[in-house]
């Protein structure tokens, strides 16, 4: 009797895909909502919805204007938001959004992590609420690309 095989190959090449300069568009998005959390006081620790408050001493320097060498843009010290020069939000950027996502990075990554680490001010990961939007747009995004599909092709066989 002959043996008779039968080799099933599913192609993927028509399924939907989120392109580079759509998750750009995300990771951009993502970066105004952690700066807006930021200017609230919200923290991106899920654990700790609110930045820890400033110590007194800090908090009379940043008032005064000058809570290091540089003058500051920001005097707001109730509710705490990590916007003294403003140079730390504002270097945040979406680097190298492929297929699969994108990298957030900040260009001060050492001071993201000591007001996270020392002073209980998370901007490094991401809060419930931004977790959802990021979720939400990545939906978003998918469903519009899988309506531009007329055919997905799946090869079976040779």
């Amino acid at each position: 009797m002959p043996v008779i095989s039968k080799k099933s190959v599913i192609g993927l090449k028509g399924l939907p895909q989120i392109l580079p300069e759509q998750w750009k568009k995300i990771g951009i998005g993502l970066i105004g909502r952690i700066r807006k959390d930021c200017q609230k006081g919200y923290s991106q620790d899920g654990n700790k919805p609110h930045f820890e408050e400033y110590s007194e001493k800090y908090a009379q320097k940043k008032r005064g204007g000058y809570a290091i060498k540089k003058r500051a843009i920001s005097t707001q010290t109730n509710p705490p938001n990590l916007k003294l020069t403003g140079k730390m939000l504002k270097t945040m950027w979406v680097k190298r959004p492929t297929r699969s996502g994108f990298i957030l990075q900040y260009k001060e990554g050492q001071k993201v992590l000591y007001n996270r680490d020392k002073d209980g001010r998370d901007i490094f990961d991401l809060n419930i609420a931004n977790w959802k939007f990021l979720t939400d747009e990545v939906m978003k995004v998918f469903h519009k690309n899988a309506k531009m599909l007329k055919s997905i092709k799946i090869k079976i066989g040779k």
